[in-house]
């Protein structure tokens, strides 16, 4: 029985200095929220009007966008008709406003071509005579199947587009592959059935010199001839660029409107993609249906087309599948406030309610995706009404003021309790140390893998919580004591005392915790957190009652070596007659 009794006391002990060093070897600590280490928050109001489901909507959206951020637990509430975004440790009110605007606008165009706005210059040679033919080689790009999206770290192909359940089909025209592998159609060219793989031509650049020579450069091939070798004659040089601007501008704002109702759009990788005029807005996808999924050795994005948007989508989805000259690319572009996220190609001429985009994209670039196109079925626009910062210095008085309310109270709790029941105050606050560790390195742990926060209204509930636990050891003294003067020895008290209150320290435990759970269940903002540090104290409480003061009494009353008066504060004539009686 002794043997068990120091297993659990050391048990417990060793476990908490275990979970402390992890913490301490990671780096971890608890994450301060809004109200305790500064911060901003914004609120968000529709422009048009909106009920309730529509704001939990966009509420629980911009939550997604901002958790994906790395923000330790932003509060995201709706409040009336607003939506009200704090974000803890975001002092730049610039930065916060950023990090909410998730409102904009998704559209879809159908893509002309896109160019890379500074690529290598490509030299033709004009000769003066009669000219030998010199074989130019154009890199094709590889079937439409190999396919990534607009900001991948390496040049890719352009995505491709499929549906659930019927099999891609590979055709497409032949295209020329630009610096960064977007696809530059050439429209008087028929529509073919690429391989995969890239099939290289023979190429030859002239270089300008004293003495006219062909120089081919790295990487190209120049035929062999059957003939005898033929000098060329003298040539003229002209470079041609693979883009000319009429104006050029500084820095120009895009998208650009052009005469023809074309646009031409940014990507987020930089190049310039010339589009048609948008076909529909992103309300064709259904709510919150876009998901990143595993699609073999990478990543894709599916999403739900929407009842009134699968017309629309299977118009511009047979458009880009003909190839046709409002989409000679065969590639749909996905815009959110004019700048391109995603240009896939379109592998089917129609689709019946599921959309799935494949290529070679990161986890990371898929969650960007399915969050750009969940972003598109909003119901609603929402700007920020106003921008609040809250100071660091505010919340470093408030965590004082906090911590100072704490030790008062807990001051007085130990006073109260060494002048009542003498040594056993011992028990009473090593107890609420090693809760105090326990929920220390718990909270620092969950602030790390899950963003937990601390706030003022968790500390609130961590202190509630500590008068839970002193009625604990109230009611296990209590009980303890009735025994010993019943008449029954300390050591048979101290185990029938435990046996009788700890049903009553269950009850009690459970109430509050059922309490904080259906706080938390009904709450939101501030009082959530309130019911959810409640919660996990009155836990910890309960596994410190049963691991570490039960074992610690226990082991106390067996010793021998202390007296009913000292342990307890009873008289002394009333131990001599319990020893008696036992």
């Amino acid at each position: 029985m002794r043997a068990r009794l120091w297993t659990s006391l050391l048990g417990i002990v060793i476990a908490t200095v275990a979970l402390l060093g992890y913490n301490g070897y990671e780096g971890n600590e608890p994450a301060l929220g809004l109200d305790l280490q500064g911060g901003a928050s914004v609120v968000l109001e529709p422009v048009t009007e909106a009920d309730r489901e529509d704001l939990e909507f966009v509420a629980e959206l911009v939550r997604d966008a901002v958790d994906s951020l790395g923000i330790a637990e932003p509060d995201v509430r709706v409040e009336g008709d607003t939506i009200v975004v704090d974000l803890p440790g975001v002092d730049d009110q610039d930065e916060a406003l950023e990090l909410v605007n998730v409102s904009g606008e998704v559209s879809l165009h159908p893509v002309l071509q896109c160019i890379d706005p500074t690529p290598e210059p490509t030299a033709t040679t004009t000769p003066d005579a009669s000219p030998t033919t010199v074989p130019t080689s154009t890199p094709t790009s590889g079937t439409t199947g190999s396919t990534a999206s607009i900001g991948s770290s390496t040049p890719p192909s352009a995505p491709s587009t499929t549906g659930a359940t019927t099999p891609a089909t590979t055709t497409g025209s032949t295209t020329t592959a630009t610096p960064s592998g977007f696809r530059n159609p050439d429209p008087t060219d028929p529509p073919t059935v690429t391989t995969s793989g890239d099939t290289t031509e023979p190429t030859a650049t002239t270089a300008p010199s004293s003495t006219p020579s062909a120089t081919t450069s790295p990487g190209s091939t120049t035929p062999a001839s059957s003939g005898p070798a033929t000098t060329l004659p003298p040539a003229t040089t002209t470079t041609t660029p693979f883009f000319v601007a009429t104006t050029v501008a500084p820095e120009p704002s895009y998208p650009i409107n052009n005469s023809d109702g074309t646009l031409i759009m940014e990507t987020s990788d930089g190049l310039l993609c010339n589009v048609g005029p948008s076909g529909a807005t992103g309300q064709v996808f259904q709510r919150k249906s876009s998901d990143a999924v595993v699609q073999g050795a990478s990543w894709g994005v599916t999403t739900q087309l929407s009842g009134s948007g699968v017309g629309t989508w299977n118009t511009l989805a047979a458009e880009c599948f003909a190839g046709s000259g409002a989409c000679p690319s065969r590639q749909l572009a996905i815009a959110l406030d004019g700048e391109i996220v995603s240009a896939p190609v379109v592998q089917q001429p129609s689709f019946t309610d599921e959309v799935s985009i494949t290529g070679t994209f990161t986890e990371t670039e898929a969650r960007d995706l399915a969050s750009v196109l969940n972003r598109g079925a909003y119901p609603f626009k929402i700007e920020p009404q106003t921008v609040q910062g809250v100071s660091a210095s505010s919340g470093e008085e408030a965590l004082r003021a906090v911590l100072i309310a704490g030790a008062v109270g807990i001051a007085f709790v130990m006073l109260f309790m060494l002048l009542y029941y003498r040594a056993l105050a011992g028990i009473i606050l090593v107890g609420l140390l090693l809760s105090g560790a326990m929920l220390y390195a718990v909270i620092s742990l969950l602030s790390a893998q899950r963003n937990l926060t601390l706030t003022i209204a968790g500390c609130a509930g961590i202190i509630v919580s500590v008068g839970v636990t002193v009625d604990s050891y109230v009611v296990f003294f209590e009980r303890l004591k009735d025994e010993v003067r019943h008449g029954r020895s300390l050591r048979n008290s101290a185990a029938r005392g435990f046996s009788a209150s700890w049903r009553t320290i269950l009850n009690a435990n459970l109430a509050s915790l059922i309490g904080a759970l259906v706080l938390f269940w009904l709450s939101v903002g501030s009082v959530r957190g309130f019911a959810f540090f409640l919660a996990l104290s009155t836990i910890i409480d309960m596994v410190v009652a049963y691991f570490f003061t039960r074992p610690a009494v226990l082991l106390l009353a067996r010793s021998g070596r202390v007296g009913a008066r000292r342990v307890f504060g009873i008289d002394t004539s009333t131990r001599n007659t319990a020893q008696g009686a036992s």
